[in-house]
């Protein structure tokens, strides 16, 4: 009877090692994607204070006398290639991304081709 308790107390010690080996190592993975998401969510916020920056000069430029044509030109570029970077910073793959990336070419296009009429 003693052999079967040491035995059975020696398989729930071994239980034991190993659930605390799966839950360490858990721990370590959550830590690195912990780390990898606060540099994701850091860039981001950088990003979208850069396009509220250059949003900011925009209406600067507009509002002291400059064409809001060639603000759109010069800005709206600016901000179509920011929303592209955000949108690989944040992580999206590459099936997720291409159709916008063919989206904010085509607006990219049509501000750079759009001429005064005038």
């Amino acid at each position: 009877m003693a052999n079967r308790t040491q035995s059975l107390n020696d398989s729930i010690s071994a239980i034991e090692n190993e659930i605390e080996k799966i839950t360490s190592n858990t721990s370590i993975k959550q830590v690195d994607n912990l780390e990898q998401i606060d540099s994701g969510i850091l860039l981001g916020i950088i990003l979208l204070v850069y396009v509220i920056i250059v949003i900011a000069f925009a209406s600067y430029w507009i509002k002291s006398g400059v064409s809001p044509e060639n603000v759109l030109k010069i800005f709206g570029s600016f901000l179509v290639i920011s929303s592209a970077i955000f949108l690989i910073v944040a992580g999206y793959s590459e099936q997720q991304i291409s159709p916008v990336i063919g989206l904010l070419g085509t607006i990219v296009g049509y501000i750079l081709g759009k001429t005064n009429s005038s």
